[in-house]
């Protein structure tokens, strides 16, 4: 006679406790900020690469500047989120009144407001009217032809050529000392002369969010000094020049 064992009972199935859930979401928790921190890491680290990529192109621009005996400058595109590098056997020269920004200090026109600012500054506007009639040399057309014929031609560069910075980095403004309000849009330059000296400038670069990297040009050695954050204009930005202007 065959015996028939009972069947094997079932153990009563167990949820969760809600101490382990929480263990669980704490784990996730954890997790999801590890890689949101990996990827700010990333981020920042790109950044960086893109700012040093920057700095190199200026210090390249200085020296080749100093030992080709070259009028250069560099013009940075916020617009577009890329920078170049022209060249000019030509001088040019700085500006003696602050442009608006954005505005090419090397164009005709922002070279003739500044030559009328110079020829106008010690006359009335009696003797200055007269002056007009007599000589058309003094109008605007003369001023405009004679800038035509002596400002600088700049051509590309043919070592930095035209960059754009990549990986998400971005201009988020620049400050020259020869600009009357930092340049946010549009483009702005900096010049480097064959003496060695450099207009003072400030240069911000971002993520796009909140990751920022400065760069900090010397007038007397085109050192480039790159430190993290948005760190403004120093308090004399630009004021040697114009204590020596006012000197002359």
């Amino acid at each position: 006679m065959r015996r028939t064992l009972p069947p094997p009972r079932r153990r009563n199935a167990r949820g969760l406790t809600l101490l382990e859930i929480l263990v669980v979401i704490g784990i996730l928790v954890l997790i999801m900020g590890l890689a949101v921190s990996g990827f700010g890491r990333i981020g920042g680290v790109r950044l960086r690469n893109e700012t040093n990529k920057v700095a190199a192109a200026i210090r390249h621009t200085f020296n080749r500047s100093v030992s080709l005996g070259l009028y250069m400058r560099m013009v940075i595109d916020l617009d577009a989120e890329s920078f170049s590098v022209e060249g000019s056997e030509n001088p040019t020269f700085l500006r003696k009144n602050p442009l608006e920004a954005g505005m090419d200090p090397d164009s005709a026109e922002a070279q003739a407001a500044d030559a009328e600012g110079k020829s106008g500054s010690g006359k009335s506007s009696k003797s200055k009217k007269k002056s007009d009639d007599d000589d058309d040399s003094g109008s605007a057309a003369g001023i405009n032809a004679r800038i035509a014929s002596r400002r600088a031609q700049f051509t590309t560069d043919d070592v930095i050529g035209t960059q754009k910075l990549e990986g998400g980095a971005a201009f988020d403004g620049v400050t020259v000392a020869g600009q009357s309000d930092p340049v946010t849009s549009g483009k702005a330059y900096i010049h480097f002369f064959p003496n060695g000296w450099v207009e003072p400038a400030v240069i911000h670069t971002t993520d796009g969010e909140s990751t920022f990297f400065t760069l900090q040009v010397s007038p007397l050695t085109g050192k480039v000094s790159s430190l993290p954050g948005k760190v403004d204009a120093p308090r004399n930005f630009g004021e040697a020049e114009r204590t020596e202007e006012e000197g002359e």
